[in-house]
């Protein structure tokens, strides 16, 4: 998780909203945290690997829809 200010964030914003992708970016003003910035698909991917407990971290060109209904056929024994 990365860490920085929020006058450096104003600054390189493009920067960090491209490496929020990746990792989790903490934005501080005088030294406490006031926001996370994150990507809303990692936590849901991640979730739904947990739920199905059988899924692959890299899900390549499938939505969500095929991945979920890939697992309920399996489950169902199709």
């Amino acid at each position: 998780m990365c860490q920085v200010n929020v006058t450096d964030f104003r600054k390189n914003l493009f920067h960090y909203l491209e490496l929020c992708s990746s990792e989790d970016i903490r934005i501080t003003n005088g030294g406490k945290v006031v926001a996370v910035l994150s990507n809303p698909d990692k936590e849901y991917y991640k979730t739904l690997a947990d739920l199905c407990g059988c899924l692959k971290a890299d899900f390549g060109d499938k939505t969500y829809d095929d991945i979920i209904g890939e697992e309920i056929l399996k489950k169902c024994g199709f």
